[in-house]
């Protein structure tokens, strides 16, 4: 491939124009066929929203955001579609969905649309929206009149581009979605469409889809077979894509959903149908042979073992259903909620999401062999092979030996990221049905992925290596503004490629196209990677991004319509109180900033208003209140802050309601906020709330910690980096890890964000400080919250205290945190001290120490050997201790406390993060005579639901809670394999314990606000 052929990125921008190239129309609907007042069934589909055919139009009125209808014609290839359209509500809202995987949701699709002033470009993605464009409307939509939408796809270059009449509206956008359905969309208005037309276009260079594959089998011959429930068939193909033999629905309307197959040893394949809940076999050309099941009721997967013996999953009845060679007598191999399947010799391995674990069972007899946790996140696919275990879950796979020890994770962000389904081995490779991009990437079975690495030397030369296999060609190119940069020829060193570029510029940020890289089926002709790079520093600087942003309290508020008569007149808020919520923005800022390891800076102006102001004239009335944004910008302006030069408001609220019973004013808020990203204005993203008091569950740092996320993670998105995670944690949604509560998450998205990252966003500034040791620390800036000089480390040495861990690392130890969701950090809590060699003064050499800020090891001892103390609490409000012992069959806490006080324990018995699995359980412990307690379970392992409190799943837990005679009180915790808590030598335990004196206060922390202190059974 000639260089001047590769990453043509800029001339295929000018192959989409509403000329482009010559069309054959499929379909098209001017909608006067259908009865007035229908729903246009069955050409249309309504997913969501109240469709009906009105006067030869198709309108929706419902006010929901994200209505949607779709023809009931996938589409696969390039195509254009134009739709007339027009409003007759207030808000403009009209659009179009396209590229959706079913027509009963949008939960994977593109949608481009108005928002009011502007369009919003982007896609859904497990029904969660990410805008990767928000750009103001071309033409002006200002009545009812009737305009056009025009979308063009083009399948050969992976882009799609918007009109609205004939004016383009932003730039060409990356295709994620390569077939699916498409429709009308229409969000809170009234909008009416018309002649509907679908065209396809003649596009030679287009490389035919997988059409969303869901599952796969490798053949005897390095040939798949691949399900697509999409597509209702399965295709058995060669290694290039060309299609060998078809298994499809035998009529237009039947269901065939082939979630799972398995090769069957005459070459043949085992196709479960989940539709049907059956399961058929056919020969290696596809013929059928044989159907088992029907009586089924939740069939999921299926394995076929060496002596052609069958092993089914039906969840619905949380059993495992074995049956022999000929597919006729069966029996019940094991009693489990598996769900995916994996074997390979003589082992069947499965996940079971009641405990959250892989269990691997002899084929002979089924008796269970071993078990260890399975990883946080929806687990979707799994492989095996003598030596380790594939795991597909969340957007990654993930290989582990067969003892459970965590050997690689491969998630292919520089190939646009996977979702994968089904994975197979065959031989050498690891065999992945991705499904959102419609292909199956061949990886091997170290994972070694085309993971883009880089190095300067003293004169800024830049050397980039990555895995790849030995081909005839490969190229590297940095990519600034409108210029590149090729690399010197590259070679092939130990697997890897190896590319050199002459020497760059300080401070400058690259991004960089690379290939060969991982093979796909089928091929692509955009194969190639993309990842980010940032150029160091000059010598004696350190650089991170600035975001300017204001903060806007207005400190005065009443709401008349709740003022009652007789009620004292409201005071001025009190300047402490101002102070208070000051301190809390300024321990947001704070945050972002050292758990942002030094790379992301909030530029944070804080200004408080101190005239009276009635809540209506500040907020909206609509249910979500939004702010009155020409009362903020005048007060921006009047402060001389210009709107036009942020990037980030918090808009605060000190509202207050007179509380009769205490006689006194107090602050309203109750801890709901809400954010607007820059796409809602075009200008800025506001976060806003009313003002919560002192002692409150939510500080008002929650605005800044949690809700300006959205707002960073908005700008990630507008600037190509979808993958920053959404902050609402989840298995569901894709983010869910080992951390805690909502801060200890907070500031796990910033720590594992990588460092180059952060300087693709286009919006902030970059910033230098002086560093002079090159730690990325900056020696004194008063302009940052946190440096070495207010550290007390040395400037001038990396590890100022010697103690093995350098002070980058040691900023690490910490959150940071005084204040989290529902608990404060304690008044004696240990912080990390860069100039210590022992912080917390038990021994250990901070670098040595897994818990450098406090003095106990985690370890519990069994309880013969008596109790071991994990936590003690000196604060000045309240003083405790605990400590814990186990057994084979119980797991015993014991605390020293006052009485009247109030404990909560929360416990992950699987040690594997709050928002992953069912193993987690909150206990509300009473030290007053009357001992009350209880016990939630809180279920984060539900496939289609978000983390929620389990009911059922509470009354399975069996414990005990009594004082003792030595004046203590014990919580004595029953084994519990159902929800994880498994009492083994060696097993990891995550606590969060925190005590409160009364209700209306924040708990504090014996450790760190709703972070998790490990512990190890010893």
């Amino acid at each position: 491939m000639l260089r001047n052929q590769f990453f043509k990125m800029a001339s295929l921008l000018l192959c989409l124009s509403p000329d482009w190239v010559a069309a054959q129309e499929m379909v098209r609907d001017d909608f006067s066929a259908y009865r007035p007042g229908s729903a246009a069934a069955p050409q249309w589909k309504t997913a969501t929203g109240y469709w009906l055919a009105e006067k030869g139009h198709f309108c929706e009125r419902s006010g929901a955001f994200d209505a949607g209808a779709f023809r009931s014609e996938p589409i696969a290839g390039s195509f254009e579609l134009t739709v007339r359209f027009r409003i007759l509500g207030d808000y403009r809202g009209a659009g179009l969905f396209f590229g959706s995987e079913s027509h009963q949701s949008a939960a994977f699709a593109h949608m481009v649309r108005l928002d009011g002033e502007n369009a919003l470009i982007g896609y859904l993605e497990r029904g969660n929206y990410q805008a990767t464009q928000v750009v103001p409307l071309p033409v002006a939509i200002m009545d009812s009149s009737w305009h056009q939408m025009r979308l063009q796809v083009l399948q050969s270059q992976a882009l799609y581009r918007f009109w609205i009449d004939d004016s383009a509206v932003g730039k060409p956008e990356k295709l994620r979605f390569h077939s699916g359905f498409a429709g009308v969309q229409n969000s809170g208005s009234h909008a009416c469409f018309d002649d509907f037309v679908l065209k396809s276009l003649a596009d030679s260079n287009a490389v035919a889809p997988m059409n969303w594959p869901i599952s796969l089998a490798s053949s005897q011959n390095r040939e798949l077979w691949v399900g697509s429930q999409f597509e209702r068939a399965v295709k058995k193909l060669d290694r290039k894509g060309k299609v060998l033999a078809t298994i499809a629905a035998k009529a237009p309307a039947e269901a065939f959903a082939p979630v799972a197959m398995a090769t069957v040893p005459d070459g043949g394949v085992a196709v479960l149908d989940s539709a049907g809940r059956r399961l058929h076999r056919y020969d290696s050309i596809g013929a059928y042979v044989a159907t088992i099941g029907g009586d089924w009721q939740r069939p999921v997967d299926v394995v076929v073992l060496a002596d052609g013996r069958v092993v089914v999953s039906d969840i619905g009845a949380h059993k495992l259903l074995a049956y022999d060679a000929k597919w006729d007598a069966y029996k019940t191999a094991a009693k489990a909620s598996a769900v995916v399947l994996a074997a390979h010799d003589s082992l069947i391995c499965y996940y079971d999401e009641s405990s959250a674990r892989f269990h691997f069972l002899r084929t002979n007899d089924f008796s269970e062999l071993s078990s260890f946790d399975a990883p946080a996140g929806q687990i979707r696919g799994l492989a095996m092979n003598s030596t380790a275990l594939f795991v597909a879950v969340d957007d990654r796979i993930e290989k582990y030996s067969l003892a459970g020890d965590s050997d690689a994770v491969m998630s292919l962000e520089m190939m646009g990221g996977i979702f994968p389904q089904k994975i197979a081995i065959d031989g050498e490779n690891v065999m992945i049905a991705d499904f959102t991009a419609s292909r199956i990437v061949v990886a091997d079975t170290n994972l070694a992925a085309p993971v883009l690495r880089s190095s300067f030397d003293k004169k800024n030369r830049l050397t980039v290596r990555w895995s790849a296999a030995k081909t005839e060609q490969a190229n590297a190119q940095l990519i600034y503004a409108d210029t590149s940069i090729w690399a010197e020829k590259p070679i092939w060193r130990d697997g890897q490629v190896e590319a050199k570029f002459a020497a760059l510029p300080h401070s400058r940020f690259y991004r960089v196209r690379y290939q060969p890289i991982l093979p796909t089926i089928p091929a692509d002709n955009n194969h190639f990677a993309e990842a980010v790079l940032m150029t160091p520093p000059p010598t004696g600087t350190m650089q991170f991004m600035e975001l300017q942003c204001a903060a806007v309290i207005f400190a005065n508020v009443i709401d008349s319509s709740k003022v009652q008569p007789g009620w004292p007149q409201m005071p001025r808020l009190m300047e402490s109180e101002i102070e208070r919520i000051r301190a809390q923005i300024e321990d947001g800022r704070q945050f972002f900033w050292l758990n942002s390891s030094m790379r992301l800076h909030l530029a944070i102006r804080t200004i408080v208003v101190d005239s009276l102001f009635e809540r209506s004239s500040l907020f909206s009335n609509e249910w979500y209140y939004p702010p009155n944004e020409k009362r903020l910008e005048q007060v921006l302006q009047k402060n001389d802050v210009r709107p036009d030069e942020l990037q980030g408001v918090f808009f605060i609220a000190a509202i207050r309601d007179f509380d009769e019973a205490k006689q006194q004013w107090q602050l309203r808020g109750r801890g709901g906020a809400f954010t607007n990203g820059l796409s809602a204005n075009g200008k800025y993203g506001v976060s806003w709330w009313e003002a919560t008091r002192a002692g409150h569950d939510a500080g008002n740092n929650w605005l800044v910690v949690h809700e300006f996320h959205h707002q960073l993670d908005e700008l990630f998105t507008l600037d190509g980096m979808p993958e920053y995670w959404f902050n609402h944690f989840a298995p569901i949604a894709g983010t869910a890890a080992k951390f805690g509560e909502h801060f200890d998450g907070n500031a796990f998205l910033l720590r594992n964000w990588p460092y180059e990252k952060w300087f693709a966003l286009s919006q902030a500034k970059l910033r230098l400080a002086e560093d002079a040791d090159g730690d990325g620390i900056p020696d004194q800036d008063a302009r940052l919250p946190m440096d070495e000089a207010r550290l007390g480390s040395d400037p001038a040495k990396k590890d100022s205290d010697g103690d093995s861990a350098d002070d980058f690392a040691e900023m690490a130890f910490s959150n940071w945190i005084t204040e989290g969701q529902g608990e404060n950090a304690n008044t004696s809590s240990c912080w990390p001290d860069l100039a210590k060699a022992d912080t917390d003064e038990d021994g250990l050499a901070d670098g040595k120490d897994p818990h450098p800020l406090f003095p106990w090891s985690g370890e519990i001892t069994h309880l013969q050997n008596g109790f071991s103390i994990f936590g003690e609490l000196n604060d000045d409000q309240l003083s405790a201790q605990a400590e814990a012992a186990w057994s084979a069959d119980t797991l015993f806490f014991r605390f020293q406390a006052a009485p009247s006080q109030q404990l909560r324990l929360l416990l992950d018995a699987n040690n594997n993060g709050w928002f992953s699995g069912r193993d987690n359980l909150v206990f509300q412990l009473n030290t007053s005579d009357s001992l009350t307690n209880s016990v939630q379970v809180f279920q984060a392992a539900a496939p289609d639901r978000w983390p929620y409190m389990d009911e059922h799943l509470a009354r399975h837990v069996s414990y005990s809670w009594r004082r003792l005679a030595s004046g203590g009180y014990q919580l004595a915790i029953a084994k519990n394999d159902k929800l994880g808590l498994w009492l083994e030598r060696g097993e990891r335990l995550g606590v969060d314990l925190s005590l409160s004196v009364t209700a209306d206060l924040k708990r504090i922390s014996f450790h760190e606000p709703n972070r998790f202190f490990e512990l190890v059974l010893k």
